[in-house]
């Protein structure tokens, strides 16, 4: 279950790394623009999107003390299903709010 727990938790810093990467270029792409007046989100994440890699260890140091005490088991499988369903979430998330950013300017 170690290795298990740790490849999910690198995919997902790898998903944070990357959007983070991502909403940053789109507002850098954008920022030419006159009229570009990006919200607070895309900010948040372009300035402080790192941060966000507290997620991944916060969710292992949870998922390795579940599986290691005696708490249930349904705990320990619904702590590992939340990290797996985590990474399609964020990939949409963050594809979105590039797109919104890159995108938003041109449509108002």
């Amino acid at each position: 279950m170690n290795r298990t727990v740790t490849m999910i938790a690198l995919l997902q810093a790898t998903v944070i790394t990357w959007g983070t990467l991502y909403v940053g270029a789109m507002m850098k792409f954008q920022e030419t623009n006159p009229r570009f007046h990006p919200g607070w989100l895309p900010v948040f994440v372009r300035e402080a999107g790192f941060v966000l890699l507290a997620i991944p260890v916060v969710w292992v140091a949870a998922t390795l003390c579940a599986a290691r005490s005696h708490v249930s088991s349904w705990f320990g499988i619904g702590l590992l299903a939340v990290g797996i369903l985590s990474v399609p979430f964020a990939i949409k998330e963050y594809l979105e709010l590039g797109t919104m950013v890159a995108f938003r300017s041109s449509l108002f």
